[in-house]
């Protein structure tokens, strides 16, 4: 099943890699990859508050509070890190999610942009791995197609995967 490959995926890791979380929040998804033998780097997000309970989790990672749009900043920042064998992405769900009827069109909406913005400056960095999470939804998108392309273009094998979070230890009924 999809949880049980994504589960196995991290088997190759080095104790020594790093990784960057780019859409951060409070750093959740470090706490995963820490399981599988990742150390956090750095996390990216917007929210200040977001950040603060990031630095609590990874007091010695760096917390940038960046906008990636800005892909010069985030291109920085990902010299910075020096080498790392993971980047996480995490960018808004909401634009691709069935929730927002009513709400800007996803040709209108600029978060939408960010999923492939921040695959490609990920990409250009080089980690082994790059993991996307974003709800059911995105996978019609003509974002996560760019995407996509910017992954096989960098060389990297792409597998799309749907998890129910619940699968995983989450506690919701969440794909």
């Amino acid at each position: 099943s999809g949880h049980e490959r994504v589960c196995r995926t991290f088997d190759w890791v080095n104790p020594e890699d790093k990784m960057i979380e780019i859409g951060c929040g409070g750093g959740g998804t470090g706490i995963g990859a820490a399981a599988a033998g990742y150390v956090t780097a750095a996390g990216v997000d917007t929210s200040a508050k977001a950040l603060q309970v990031f630095r609590q989790i990874n007091p010695g990672a760096i917390a940038a509070p960046l906008d990636i749009h800005d892909r010069r900043a985030l291109r920085r920042l990902l010299r910075r890190t020096g080498r790392v064998g993971l980047i996480s992405i995490t960018t808004p769900c909401a634009p691709f999610s069935t929730a927002k009827r009513g709400c800007v069109p996803l040709s209108e909406d600029l978060r939408a942009e960010l999923l492939a913005i921040a695959v490609e400056e990920a990409a250009a960095a080089g980690p082994d791995a790059i993991v996307i999470e974003n709800v059911i939804g995105v996978a019609k998108s003509p974002h996560l197609k760019r995407a996509k392309l910017a992954l096989e273009e960098a060389g990297y094998f792409v597998e799309h995967t749907n998890v129910n979070a619940m699968y995983l230890g989450v506690a919701q009924n969440r794909n």
